[in-house]
């Protein structure tokens, strides 16, 4: 607010215009209750400064997670059209069947064994030697 100067002098007030007097006055008189008005909206504005800047911080964060997930649907929208395969593609490109599809690999041995155990020495192997009964004396 601006600085004010009151001056107060002593005796009588000097003869002034009755009109220009209520106007005075009435200027007063509108002056007081806007002037307080305006104190009591700056002291509420001073104490909504903290609410006032959380929610611009909010509405900013808002705004973020908006452009967010507008980034998002439209990385979407590439990785769809990317795993899309294109119209010339598709003409060379034969239907996926199961004929089409590479042979199976062979199976582990270990898938094998988990499958059914089998105790049957394997024909592949040669027979395992007698144990050695030899008694020699030193």
């Amino acid at each position: 607010m601006t600085h004010l100067d009151i001056y107060f002098t002593e005796g009588s007030l000097a003869e002034v215009d009755n009109k220009l007097a209520e106007k005075l006055n009435h200027l007063i008189d509108t002056l007081v209750p806007r002037l307080e008005s305006l104190e009591r909206a700056v002291s509420r504005q001073a104490s909504k400064s903290s609410g006032a800047a959380r929610a611009d911080s909010f509405n900013t964060l808002l705004v973020r997670i908006e452009e967010i997930a507008a980034n998002m649907a439209r990385l979407e929208k590439k990785v769809e059209t990317m795993s899309l395969p294109t119209s010339s593609n598709m003409m060379d490109q034969a239907a996926v069947r199961p004929g089409n599809l590479p042979p199976r690999p062979v199976p582990l041995y270990s898938e094998k064994a988990a499958k059914a155990p089998n105790f049957s020495v394997p024909k592949n192997l040669p027979p395992v030697p007698p144990p050695c009964t030899s008694t020699g004396s030193s």
